[in-house]
């Protein structure tokens, strides 16, 4: 299974960057729940990202840990490129 692009529809960055997150855990709890995925004795579950809400100080912290491949573009500049890992 390979993730998707979504739209969102905030009206502004911190807000995508939530909507981008939730998004991206409800990918992983789909992918968790498969039972293709589970019925294999390989399978590994997803839980790299989490979304911790702070009611009190009305604030969201994100944390992800995404996988990343690096290249040397013809400039000599090294690029970061992170990789789907669905």
């Amino acid at each position: 299974m390979a993730s998707q692009a979504i739209d969102t529809h905030s009206t502004n960055l911190p807000a995508q960057l939530y909507e981008v997150a939730v998004a991206t855990q409800n990918a992983e709890l789909a992918f968790n729940s498969d039972p293709a995925n589970t019925s294999n004795p390989l399978f590994t579950a997803r839980n790299n990202v989490g979304i911790d809400a702070d009611f009190e100080a009305k604030t969201v912290s994100i944390t992800a840990t995404l996988p990343m491949v690096t290249t040397i573009a013809p400039s000599g500049q090294i690029v970061l490129t992170v990789s789907d890992y669905f």
